[in-house]
Protein backbone atom coordinates (compact mmCIF):
# COMPACT_ATOMS: atom_id res chain seq x y z
CA UNK A 1 0.00 0.00 0.00
CA UNK A 2 0.56 3.62 -0.14
CA UNK A 3 2.28 5.79 2.52
CA UNK A 4 0.28 7.53 4.97
CA UNK A 5 0.03 11.45 4.41
CA UNK A 6 2.42 13.04 7.29
CA UNK A 7 -0.08 15.83 7.89
CA UNK A 8 -2.69 12.86 8.72
CA UNK A 9 -0.94 10.64 10.94
CA UNK A 10 0.46 13.87 12.32
CA UNK A 11 -3.32 14.83 13.28
CA UNK A 12 -4.40 11.30 14.80
CA UNK A 13 -1.13 11.39 16.68
CA UNK A 14 -2.63 14.29 18.47
CA UNK A 15 -5.65 12.88 18.87
CA UNK A 16 -4.22 9.44 20.56
CA UNK A 17 -2.17 11.82 22.91
CA UNK A 18 -5.04 13.05 25.03
CA UNK A 19 -4.88 9.10 26.25
CA UNK A 20 -7.50 6.72 26.95
CA UNK A 21 -10.19 9.42 26.21
CA UNK A 22 -9.31 8.78 22.63
CA UNK A 23 -10.45 6.20 20.54
CA UNK A 24 -10.05 4.98 16.42
CA UNK A 25 -12.65 3.80 14.66
CA UNK A 26 -11.16 1.49 11.93
CA UNK A 27 -13.35 1.45 8.75
CA UNK A 28 -13.66 2.69 5.19
CA UNK A 29 -10.29 0.95 4.20
CA UNK A 30 -12.12 -0.47 0.92
CA UNK A 31 -13.79 2.53 -0.16
CA UNK A 32 -10.58 4.51 0.23
CA UNK A 33 -9.59 2.37 -2.63
CA UNK A 34 -11.50 4.68 -5.15
CA UNK A 35 -12.17 0.66 -6.76
CA UNK A 36 -16.27 0.71 -7.58
CA UNK A 37 -17.96 -2.50 -8.36
CA UNK A 38 -16.91 -4.49 -5.46
CA UNK A 39 -13.65 -5.17 -7.20
CA UNK A 40 -11.03 -3.75 -4.18
CA UNK A 41 -8.25 -5.78 -3.40
CA UNK A 42 -8.42 -8.19 -0.08
CA UNK A 43 -4.89 -8.17 0.74
CA UNK A 44 -4.44 -6.80 3.95
CA UNK A 45 -1.08 -5.43 2.87
CA UNK A 46 -2.82 -3.00 0.39
CA UNK A 47 -4.21 -1.60 3.51
CA UNK A 48 -1.24 -2.14 6.26
CA UNK A 49 0.52 1.38 6.31
CA UNK A 50 -2.52 2.88 7.03
CA UNK A 51 -3.71 -0.10 9.82
CA UNK A 52 -0.07 -0.17 11.28
CA UNK A 53 -0.31 4.09 11.58
CA UNK A 54 -3.60 3.44 14.02
CA UNK A 55 -2.39 0.15 15.41
CA UNK A 56 0.91 1.98 16.94
CA UNK A 57 -0.55 5.58 17.55
CA UNK A 58 -4.08 3.82 19.66
CA UNK A 59 -3.19 0.28 19.98
CA UNK A 60 -5.54 -2.48 20.47
CA UNK A 61 -7.32 -1.50 23.71
CA UNK A 62 -8.16 1.94 21.81
CA UNK A 63 -8.86 0.55 17.93
CA UNK A 64 -12.22 -0.20 17.28
CA UNK A 65 -13.93 -1.68 14.32
CA UNK A 66 -17.26 -0.58 12.78
CA UNK A 67 -18.29 -0.73 9.11
CA UNK A 68 -19.64 1.53 6.31
CA UNK A 69 -22.13 -1.18 5.02
CA UNK A 70 -23.92 -0.59 2.80
CA UNK A 71 -21.78 2.12 1.55
CA UNK A 72 -18.66 -0.35 1.49
CA UNK A 73 -20.37 -2.81 -1.24
CA UNK A 74 -19.35 -0.54 -3.48
CA UNK A 75 -15.93 -1.03 -3.21
CA UNK A 76 -16.37 -5.05 -1.48
CA UNK A 77 -18.77 -7.18 -0.13
CA UNK A 78 -19.37 -7.15 3.53
CA UNK A 79 -17.09 -10.16 4.09
CA UNK A 80 -14.36 -9.17 1.68
CA UNK A 81 -13.92 -5.63 3.97
CA UNK A 82 -14.48 -7.97 7.31
CA UNK A 83 -11.83 -10.25 6.49
CA UNK A 84 -8.96 -7.64 5.58
CA UNK A 85 -8.98 -6.49 9.30
CA UNK A 86 -9.43 -10.07 10.41
CA UNK A 87 -6.52 -10.83 8.19
CA UNK A 88 -4.35 -7.89 9.61
CA UNK A 89 -5.35 -8.05 13.36
CA UNK A 90 -4.98 -12.08 13.35
CA UNK A 91 -1.56 -11.35 12.47
CA UNK A 92 -1.35 -9.20 15.64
Amino acid sequence: GKPVPDGWKRGLAALADVGDRAYCKVSGLAEATGRRGGDAPDDPAVYRPVLDAVWELFGDARLLYASNWPVSDLAAPYPRVVGIVRQYVGGK
